[in-house]
C-alpha cells in the first residue's frame, strides 16, 4: 500500500470516528437530559452507569482521534517528500537523456548543404533539395544551426545527416557535386535543432 492510499485509508476511518463520536455525545447528553426526569433511583443509577460508560467510549473515540491525526500528518509530509523525489528523479532522468542525446549528435557527422534566414526558409529549402538529390538524400533528417558570420549576420545553416563519420559525410559531398556540380556542400560536425518536417 502506498503512502497515498495508506493516508485515505486513515482519513476514511478518521471520518467514520467523528460521526461515531457525534452518535456518542448526543446518546450522552439524551441520557443526562432523561435522568431527571427518572424518580426511581436504581433507573437513576443505571442512567447514571450508561452515561459513564459512553463518556469512557467518547474519551476513546477522542483518543483515537488525535491518534489517526498524527499519523494522517505523518503520511501527508511523506506524501509530499515522495513527490518531490519524484519530480528530482523526473528532471534527473530528463537531463540524462538530453545529455545522451546531445552526446549522440557530437559523435555524428552532417553535410552543409545551404544558410537561410529563416527556419521557414530552412524547411522549404530542405523539401527542394532532398526532392533534387533523391536518392543521396533519403533516410538523412535535416537540422539548423544558428552561426553568426561575420559581415553577414545570424543564420540558419541547413545540416543534413547523420553520417557515421567525417569521410562518409565527404564522400555524400563527393557524390552530391557529381549529380550538381554547382550545389554547396562541405562535411562537418551534427549539431543543431531538427526541422519540423523531416
Amino acid at each position: 500500500m502506498t503512502s497515498r492510499e495508506e493516508k485515505n485509508k486513515f482519513t476514511q476511518l478518521e471520518e467514520a470516528l467523528r460521526v461515531l463520536g457525534i452518535e456518542v455525545r448526543n446518546t450522552a447528553n439524551r441520557l443526562e437530559e432523561t435522568r431527571a426526569s427518572v424518580p426511581n433511583s436504581d433507573q437513576m443509577n443505571a442512567q447514571g452507569a450508561s452515561i459513564a460508560r459512553l463518556q469512557s467510549a467518547l474519551e476513546n473515540v477522542n483518543i483515537t482521534l488525535e491518534n489517526f491525526e498524527e499519523r494522517i500528518a505523518k503520511l501527508e509530509q511523506h506524501a509530499l517528500e515522495i513527490d518531490a523525489a519524484e519530480r528530482l528523479n523526473a528532471s534527473a532522468k530528463a537531463d540524462a537523456a538530453k545529455r545522451a542525446e546531445m552526446r549522440a549528435i557530437q559523435e555524428k557527422f552532417s553535410i552543409h548543404v545551404a544558410s537561410y534566414r529563416a527556419r521557414a526558409q530552412a524547411q522549404a529549402g530542405w523539401d527542394i533539395l532532398r526532392n533534387a538529390l533523391s536518392p543521396i538524400l533519403d533516410a538523412k533528417n535535416a537540422r539548423v544551426a544558428e552561426d553568426n558570420q561575420s559581415g553577414v549576420g545570424s543564420v540558419l545553416r541547413l545540416l543534413v545527416g547523420p553520417y557515421d563519420s567525417l569521410d562518409e559525410a565527404a564522400r555524400a559531398c563527393a557524390e552530391i557535386k557529381n549529380r550538381a556540380s554547382d550545389q554547396y556542400c562541405e562535411a562537418t560536425q551534427y549539431m543543431g535543432n531538427a526541422l519540423s518536417n523531416n
